[in-house]
């Protein structure tokens, strides 16, 4: 399916991800390396945030991708230039409780259950965060979307804002419009390949942090990280992974994806780089439902999976 482009989002400092002192975290808990988070990732002398076009496309949709029927399918990049409120999916699925305690003290009940989509999370999904989280984000986005870079540091604030209570898996939904969307992805699995989650993480901030030009732009951002170059050009030439980009890109399709960033919440999907409380509103709904999944005694690391069990396949 090709994919042209809804409206650019600009990436804050907060979503740069910068590599921690000592290398790789040390294991937890429960006996395996953490899930980076954005507080244990940090990058000196990282790039300065992009600024945000002054442009409001349809409510922050992000990278549209519009499929024109006729004698042939094409794709046409779409700019509506409208100063409008987000669109209605964003404003239906946010609707929610704010969790927490009420003004008389007795826990608040969550809204009526929302539509919700299944989607499961591997291990060869890159992740961060607890696995255990009682929320899990699914995002599918593009390393050249500006959409996807703004909606990066809102998500950075989110998991600042719910320590240990948010997990995000990244898939990839490179658009047709960005001719460097796939080998992006590409560079970023290949750091995953030689450090783990944590080098995906900077690789992945890094490049939407910096506007890619060229191949020689994953180069110089494979060298900051202190990658093997010879593997990693390697790799790139090839095209390694290439298979598992494309999948999450049909995945997407199957979803309904049509534009960059998409997210889903616990299944729940929501659309575009949108203001932080969007994202705080269903957030605060799924911390209610699965604390009392919780207390009936669904295991936490079984809580992404209840929850999204009678969701919309893929």
């Amino acid at each position: 399916m090709d994919q042209p482009h809804r409206p650019p989002h600009a990436v804050p400092p907060t979503a740069q991800m910068p590599t921690p002192a000592g290398g790789f975290p040390a294991p937890d808990a429960w006996g395996a390396a953490p899930r980076p988070s954005f507080a244990s990732i940090s990058m000196p002398g990282a790039p300065p945030a992009k600024k945000p076009t002054s442009w409001v496309l349809l409510g922050g949709l992000g990278c549209l991708a519009v499929l024109v029927l006729g004698g042939g399918a094409a794709a046409f990049t779409v700019l509506v230039l409208s100063q409008v409120d987000s669109p209605p999916e964003a404003r239906t699925t946010a609707a929610g409780s704010q969790g927490g305690e009420s003004e008389s003290g007795s826990t608040p009940t969550p809204s009526p259950e929302p539509e919700r989509f299944r989607i499961p999370v591997l291990s060869s999904q890159p992740a961060m965060g607890p696995a255990d989280a009682p929320v899990t984000i699914v995002e599918f986005g593009d390393f050249q979307c500006p959409f996807t870079a703004r909606a990066n540091g809102t998500i950075g604030q989110l998991m600042a804002a719910h320590p240990g209570q948010v997990r995000v898996v990244w898939r990839h939904s490179p658009l047709a419009t960005h001719a460097l969307a796939p080998s992006a992805s590409v560079a970023s699995l290949l750091a995953r390949q030689q450090g783990g989650d944590t080098r995906f993480w900077q690789m992945h901030g890094l490049l939407l942090a910096s506007p890619i030009t060229s191949p020689a732009d994953f180069d110089r951002l494979a060298r900051r990280i202190g990658l093997n170059m010879k593997p990693f050009r390697v790799g790139l030439r090839t095209q390694r992974f290439r298979q598992l980009v494309d999948g999450d890109r049909a995945a997407a399709q199957a979803l309904g994806v049509t534009g960059t960033p998409t997210f889903f919440i616990n299944g729940r999907r929501l659309s575009g780089a949108l203001p932080l409380e969007r994202f705080q509103e269903i957030v605060n709904d799924e911390l209610v439902r699965t604390r009392a999944m919780v207390a009936r005694g669904v295991a936490p690391e079984r809580v992404y999976d209840e929850i999204t069990a009678n969701g919309r396949a893929q």
